[in-house]
């Protein structure tokens, strides 16, 4: 592989261990090689465009093929342009670099300012029980929140923290609501965490009285429980009661028919509306559905697709499209479309960066699954290839 040829690789994509061996000792080799190096555009950004071009544009990828190819046969030198045939070898190096790089960044910019689908970011809406609301953003803002002058919690670094007195001892619920394209992180008074997912609500009380800390859910919501032997932790969730002391475990009801409790640590149990309540131990999945209300199914199941979201990935197994383009329509607020019914039930099995642009991950599938995505703003129709 030619030199100039292993820079576009790990500028675009990345090279072995092997390439960068390489690329290493040529930089070495003359103070002028790592000159020319350092004006060069490195970065995640650079990569990131380089897929989005390659996915969205198969003629200006064949071009930029062709480009290259020309390159490194050395057809600029005989082109009819002069200055091309008057360029020593270094210039020509950095052309055979920067001209592919140019096709690239011509078409994403191009192409991103009319179709790029961000992911979703950090943002919820805290309301307090007399009604006042306030935005929640992941930005840099530092603010503390009063309940009769006395301070109970601080929103920081996109999270919000409650630091409540020993002194108050009230009965009083906030609410924190995270709309579609959101996610918030929550440290209750008790130091339990929760991470809280697109479309999801949460309701809970300033401070934990009682011999009981209780909780309110709708959505989905990844839990690190604050260990309290003496005091149970407890979440209600469309009629179902999950309980433990101090564990790991993820809750997911996007619906009041169906309620999926993922034990990562510890152990929990779970109450069905009308039923008995089953024990949980780590790596098992909990479902209760409406049509079979008084029971629980248990099930031993790798968790990893139920939280791999808690740690910036989405894992599918054997997922259905439809299912699929469910979740991710919540995180990227998108509106989805099937052309056919039956395209609903083509089956997926992958692991795909949560925070990437919406196009990355729907090049995953499309290279699995045999379906098109036409995106418009910030809706998608799926049809076949």
């Amino acid at each position: 592989m030619h030199i100039n040829e292993l820079i576009v690789k790990k500028l675009l994509q990345g090279l072995s261990e092997e390439e960068e061996s390489i690329l290493q000792e040529w930089l070495k080799e003359d103070p002028s090689h790592k000159e020319l190096y350092s004006t060069l555009p490195l970065g995640k950004g650079l990569a990131d465009a380089y897929r989005l071009y390659s996915y969205h544009d198969k003629k200006s990828k064949k071009a930029f093929h062709q480009v290259w190819h020309r390159l490194q046969k050395g057809a600029f030198a005989n082109a009819e342009v002069g200055r091309f045939r008057r360029m020593n070898h270094w210039s020509r190096i950095a052309a055979a670099v920067m001209i592919p790089l140019l096709v690239v960044s011509v078409f994403v910019y191009i192409w991103t300012g009319r179709n790029t689908i961000k992911p979703g970011e950090t943002k919820a809406l805290l309301t307090f029980a007399s009604g006042d609301a306030y935005e929640l953003k992941g930005n840099d803002n530092d603010r503390w929140f009063y309940i009769g002058g006395t301070p109970i919690a601080r929103e920081s670094s996109g999270a919000i923290t409650y630091h409540v007195p020993d002194k108050i001892n009230v009965d009083i619920h906030n609410t924190l609501s995270v709309p579609r394209g959101g996610e918030y992180h929550l440290t209750l008074s008790d130091g339990t965490v929760i991470h809280l997912n697109s479309s999801s609500v949460l309701k809970y009380p300033v401070v934990f009285t009682g011999d009981k800390r209780v909780v309110d859910l709708s959505g989905e919501a990844y839990f690190k429980v604050a260990k309290d032997s003496l005091h149970p932790f407890i979440v209600k969730v469309h009629g179902v009661t999950v309980q433990q002391f101090g564990t790991e475990f993820n809750i997911k009801s996007r619906s009041p028919e169906e309620v999926q409790v993922a034990l990562v640590e510890g152990s929990i149990g779970i109450r069905p509306p009308r039923g008995n309540m089953h024990m949980l131990h780590p790596g098992e999945l909990a479902v209760w559905n409406v049509d079979n209300a008084k029971d629980v199914l248990i099930q031993n199941k790798d968790l990893l697709p139920h939280v791999a979201w808690h740690s910036g990935r989405y894992v599918f197994y054997n997922e259905s499209l439809k299912g699929l383009m469910d979740e991710l329509s919540l995180w990227y607020d998108l509106d989805v479309r099937f052309k056919e019914k039956s395209l609903e039930q083509l089956h997926f099995t992958g692991s795909v960066h949560r925070y990437d642009d919406i196009s990355v991950i729907l090049r995953a599938i499309s290279e699995t699954v045999d379906v098109d995505f036409n995106i418009s703003g910030n809706s998608i129709v799926i049809d076949r290839k």
